[in-house]
């Protein structure tokens, strides 16, 4: 009896192991450092298996990493280690307040988008850093996606490190969101034009030509697609939410792209 009970034991934990694939949600922080007081908080999401590499998730406005709880446990059934980051300019999302956002509040802090962009740079390399850890010291691909006004900003951060760090962008939703910064509004547009790496772009179809337009900055030499919804579609990476009944378009399109690169 008491083997028969350890066998079904041992069944079910097997089933239910091979169905998640991946291990439960780790919350980490990154200590604040010389030239940055903010800590920054965030969740890491590790597949069970062999990584086939790393996504790491920036938020839009008003919101915290807990806009990727759904997308990250998907992205980790798929092989890759993904770390979702709360950014200072934010607020909360799915219930997850944003604690970046909280801590430079308290330490009376910046926290507009570009007051963020330290915080991204900063978790790009705590993120390189932690891949090696986890591959026992070999390099794993990383791939960024962007929400909004962070799919801006991931452009200026692969412009800013190219294939040293990045290996793909994912943008869903980037604009000029920034004002008229020394005059200008084209701030993004002259990242795009430095990009080496591939990018992958997409948005509600609302902003389909604007983002159209905004992509024309990208080398000819870049390997771009830009997914384009036949239905409304959604502003930012809440696109990839299961509970929109056109996901499944940017997931497939998204995928498509990923699988290209390998």
């Amino acid at each position: 009896m008491r083997l028969r009970l350890a066998i079904l034991l041992l069944t079910v934990f097997y089933s239910s192991v091979k169905g998640q694939k991946y291990n439960t949600m780790e919350k980490v922080v990154i200590p604040p450092s010389d030239n940055r007081v903010v800590s920054i908080t965030a969740d890491l999401y590790k597949p069970l298996g062999t990584a086939k590499g790393g996504f790491l998730l920036f938020h839009q406005a008003g919101s915290s990493r807990g806009e990727y709880k759904e997308t990250a446990q998907r992205l980790n059934r798929l092989g890759y280690v993904c770390l979702a980051v709360d950014l200072r300019s934010g607020k909360s999302m799915s219930g997850i307040e944003n604690e970046t956002y909280q801590d430079a509040k308290a330490k009376m802090k910046g926290t507009s988008y570009l007051d963020a962009y330290p915080d991204m740079l900063a978790s790009l390399t705590f993120y390189d850093g932690l891949l090696k850890g986890i591959n026992q010291g070999k390099e794993l691909p990383i791939f960024v996606i962007g929400s909004s006004y962070s799919a801006s900003l991931s452009c200026r951060l692969a412009a800013e490190t190219q294939s040293a760090f990045i290996d793909a962008l994912f943008i869903f939703s980037p604009g000029e969101y920034f004002g008229n910064l020394n005059g200008e509004d084209d701030y993004i547009a002259d990242f795009l034009q430095k990009i080496e790496v591939p990018i992958w772009a997409t948005s509600s179809q609302d902003e389909v030509e604007r983002l159209e337009k905004l992509l024309t900055n990208v080398s000819d030499s870049v390997k771009l697609r830009q997914f384009k919804p036949s239905t409304s579609g959604q502003h930012g990476a809440k696109a990839l939410w299961p509970q929109f009944v056109d996901s499944e378009d940017y997931w497939e399109s998204m995928l498509s792209f990923l699988k290209g690169l390998n």
